[in-house]
């Protein structure tokens, strides 16, 4: 076989070989598209079976639940925005699982992996969307917007506006004030199962469309599939907690009643027959035990009576009740829910000795995995065509890292570098995000107490002998 002949059938073999790959990939997909939405017909619109309005149940209504968010929508609101390019993809995700270690070791190790795997960047177009998403949205009030719908309902729409379409990219970006009680999804049926989004404000007659191109979904994962693909949108948080959001409200018109009750009441009356009230007794008495009641005098409340009386209660006071004792536990539900430690749902003195590990807890377990799930959303949506035209990954990070709660990890972090005497000033500033320093000194790995450089101890020399700064940058 000559050399053409071979190439020709070599070129030949590989163009069927991938023209067949993609058919059965093809076929596979279709299966998939068919047997995941075969009841979803064309231009259909696909409705949420969750017929609770979360927003108004939950935040405008439950006490605690509007506590838990506005905390973790203030400090999400708090991470800043920032733009990375990639370097290197399998650093990265080391980086990320070592972040959130519990050992200031790794740690500190992650810091030294991130400067290899990511480089922050500036790209006008994305930077630009970050500090001013749109002409009516500060990227406070954005991702503010995002984070409230998230939290409560599990769906948040972001809307992308482009002069040019056909690349995505954006212009501007609008966070969508709707939850999946005011929204649809229109079907495109098999195929093209989410076709657009769609609104109708008050049930009238203008409908509002947005092309699913266009959009960009968050939404938690709903791990309930049905035929008429309501499980394509999210699940609210509080769904398991509908009995408590309505024990919520009902203990707190209760508590209400009691206290405007003042607790128990009940019937005051003479013992004996003949020693009955007539109409002007029951109301002197009457008047009796409500001036003694609004007097701040407290022997206004003590008077005789000339005959014996007897009390007839009616109804439990609060305490025996345990009416707040339930209340309590009820709200602390909902802290557990939003994954806020209990130290911030309670006042008692002893939730203060462990505050600053309170703190932590609650940025990496209540605001980390929510400004993750918006960075990735984000990245996909504005930096995805990037790829494309510029050859290069960027990804958005909201820098949780940076907030104030999580300052004690830096004091850590400084103790545990300041120990490590096989890595030098240059890589401990990196960990601590502090950038090299030009000198060579900063190169050099210091060893024992003396800190002397690592070719004078082989050398056999003392901390006498070690130059001076001068001599360095003369010598």
């Amino acid at each position: 076989m000559g050399l053409k002949q071979f190439a020709a059938k070599t070129l030949f073999g590989g163009y069927i070989n991938q023209t067949v790959n993609q058919q059965v990939a093809e076929s596979l997909s279709g299966l998939v598209n068919a047997n995941l939405y075969h009841l979803i017909g064309k231009d259909q619109p696909i409705l949420t079976h969750d017929n609770t309005d979360y927003v108004r149940e939950g935040g405008l209504s439950v006490g605690a639940v509007y506590e838990c968010v506005d905390l973790i929508m203030k400090k999400v609101v708090a991470c800043p925005p920032v733009v990375y390019e990639v370097k290197d993809s399998t650093k990265l995700k080391m980086y990320d699982n070592m972040m959130k270690s519990n050992n200031i070791v790794d740690r500190a190790k992650s810091k030294s992996i991130k400067a290899e795997a990511i480089e922050e960047v500036h790209v006008p177009k994305i930077s630009g969307l970050l500090s001013n998403p749109n002409d009516k949205q500060t990227w406070d009030e954005f991702v503010g917007l995002i984070t409230l719908l998230y939290l409560y309902d599990g769906n948040a729409l972001v809307y992308g506006n482009a002069g040019d379409k056909r690349s995505k990219k954006w212009s501007e970006i609008w966070a969508l004030p709707f939850n999946s009680k005011q929204f649809g999804i229109r079907s495109g049926g098999i195929f093209d199962p989410i076709k657009s989004y769609y609104v109708q404000p008050n049930g009238g007659d203008i409908l509002l469309d947005f092309p699913a191109a266009q959009i960009e979904h968050i939404k938690t994962i709903n791990p309930t599939w049905d035929s008429s693909g309501s499980w394509i949108y999210g699940v609210s948080p509080l769904r398991a907690y509908l009995g408590n959001l309505l024990r919520a409200k009902l203990g707190d018109n209760a508590a209400n009643k009691m206290l405007n009750n003042e607790g128990a009441f009940g019937v005051l009356s003479p013992k004996a027959k003949e020693d009955q009230f007539d109409a002007a007794q029951k109301k002197a008495l009457h008047e009796r035990l409500t001036d003694a009641q609004k007097s701040k005098d407290p022997m206004a409340r003590i008077f005789p009576t000339s005959i014996p009386l007897e009390w007839l209660q009616i109804g439990l006071p609060a305490t025996d009740l345990q009416l707040l004792d339930m209340l309590k536990l009820n709200r602390e539900d909902f802290y557990r829910a939003y994954h806020v430690p209990l130290a911030f749902a309670s006042t008692d003195a002893n939730t203060y000795n462990n505050i600053s590990s309170a703190n932590k807890q609650f940025i990496y377990n209540g605001v980390a995995p929510i400004t993750e799930t918006i960075s990735k959303a984000l990245t996909k949506f504005i930096c995805g065509p990037y790829k494309d035209t510029d050859n290069k990954t960027y990804i958005i990070r909201l820098d949780y890292m940076s907030l104030p709660e999580l300052s004690e990890d830096l004091k850590e972090m400084v103790e545990a570098l300041d120990k490590m005497d096989y890595i030098t000033d240059n890589e401990k500033r990196e960990v601590v995000g502090w950038g090299k320093q030009k000198d060579p000194a900063y190169d050099v790995a210091y060893k024992n107490k003396n800190k002397a450089p690592m070719s004078q101890i082989y050398e056999g020399a003392t901390i006498q002998d070690r130059p001076t700064n001068n001599e360095n940058k003369n010598g």
